[in-house]
């Protein structure tokens, strides 16, 4: 299973110091993140939620079920999450009849020595239930690009001459003036600034 990451909103960014051929830029602001890969869920809800609290007393390097092939590393040691995720995915791929071990054994369908730890209507359950098919069916995120901060980031602007004569047929109704071009090819966008504060100040404005 695929699961995009979605766009929280876009915002179109046009005007006088437009984009080049006058096109709106398109500019993504933040993603929400609404998929959840399968360690996320892991980290966020399988572990808090089940395994420290109802497993890990038991299911520990020195616990009654170290001879068991559901082991699991405490916070303390290095990578347990990671090397957690893993062990629980391979018991959930363990399967009697269709049903995962992983809600077997709490349940004590079938024998376990630790007795009936969760019952079937429990939240721990449903958490438990929705890991194991996340194990048939991995959910893998698609990222977004990372945006930003910068607005204009990727945005191609017009060149000096091009923004001036936009300005002055928007503001004036008129092409610039040869000595309008060579300011602007001389200074940049002060020159700019100053060719449009002066034409600012024509009848036709």
């Amino acid at each position: 299973m695929r699961c995009l990451r979605s766009v929280a909103g876009v915002i179109f960014i046009s005007g006088v110091l437009g984009c080049s051929d006058d096109k709106p830029a398109e500019v993504v602001i933040t993603p929400d993140l609404l998929c959840v890969d399968d360690q996320t869920f892991f980290a966020q809800n399988v572990w808090p939620q089940v395994l420290q609290s109802k497993c890990l007393g038991c299911h520990n390097a020195q616990g009654i079920a170290r001879e068991t092939e559901f082991v699991m590393l405490s916070a303390a040691q290095p990578n347990y999450m990671e090397s957690n995720f893993e062990v629980l995915k391979y018991l959930a791929s363990l399967e009697r009849d269709g049903t995962s071990f992983l809600l077997l054994k709490p349940t004590e369908t079938i024998a376990h020595r630790g007795g009936r730890v969760i019952t079937e209507d429990s939240i721990e359950y449903q958490t438990l239930k929705a890991f194991a098919e996340r194990a048939k069916q991995p959910v893998i995120c698609d990222s977004v690009p990372v945006v930003s901060d910068d607005p204009f980031a990727g945005v191609e602007m017009m060149s000096f001459g091009r923004t001036l004569r936009r300005a002055t047929l928007t503001l004036m109704g008129r092409l610039p003036t040869a000595d309008e071009y060579a300011q602007v090819d001389r200074l940049g966008a002060p020159g700019i600034e100053m060719a449009v504060m002066n034409a600012m100040k024509e009848e036709a404005f």
